[in-house]
């Protein structure tokens, strides 16, 4: 995602919250200092300004459509809701959809692998 230079610190996407989920995170160029910048499961992806004081936060899951929320980098504190997609997400309810379920399998090596279920009626 990107390098600032000036604070010697790598911002990056990871799965190491479950491979479902993607969180936004800093860590400094030595491996320490490690931070989670955002803060909600699901997909989270970050745009960041030239100097890196800053970005964009875009997030969505099963249940929530897409926010964009401004966020300060160095701590990922939330500065400003851009969009919050309230009227897209009441107007989704109103269609019933099926709700979608997430399990996790194990294999004989006990490795785990996050499933998502998305049958709406079983026979």
């Amino acid at each position: 995602m990107g390098f600032d230079e000036k604070l010697s610190t790598v911002f990056y996407q990871s799965t190491e919250n479950g491979s479902i989920n993607r969180a936004v995170y800093s860590i400094g160029l030595n491996g320490k200092n490690k931070k989670a910048l955002s803060i909600e499961k699901g997909t989270n992806s970050a745009t960041f300004s030239p100097n890196f004081e800053y970005y964009i936060n875009t997030f969505s899951s099963a249940t929530q459509p897409t926010t964009y929320i401004l966020n300060e980098a160095k701590t990922g504190k939330q500065l400003q809701v851009i969009e919050n997609n309230e009227a897209l997400a009441t107007k989704l309810k109103a269609y019933d959809l099926p709700v979608k379920e997430f399990f996790v399998l194990k294999n004989r090596k006990r490795q785990r692998t996050e499933c998502l279920d998305n049958e709406t009626e079983r026979f």
